[in-house]
């Protein structure tokens, strides 16, 4: 399958593989289309404990430091991965 003179004198006559590797990849970007590739619901809630953790080492630490920006970006986050999750999609054709 290296050239069009091969393809079409010995390699693939008909184009079979190359009708069978767009019908593949066809189907493959059609499933990643419709299905949820990545989950965020649940990175809000891991970044919470994460930050939750930070809080505690820093009053351990007796350190002052500002997170009101980090609380803030973390719910904003979880928001918008919730809201996220919950848009219409097109049933699956599996």
């Amino acid at each position: 399958m290296g050239s069009l003179h091969y393809t079409e004198t010995q390699g693939d006559l008909h184009y079979a593989s190359y009708a069978s590797m767009a019908k593949l990849w066809d189907l493959l970007g059609l499933r990643l289309a419709n299905d949820v590739v990545i989950d965020f619901s649940s990175y809000a809630i891991l970044m919470q404990q994460g930050l939750k953790q930070l809080v505690e080492f820093i009053a351990s630490a007796e350190l002052e430091v500002e997170l009101s920006k980090l609380f803030a970006a973390i719910e904003k986050f979880g928001v918008n991965a919730d809201a996220f999750q919950v848009l219409p999609s097109v049933p699956s054709t599996s």
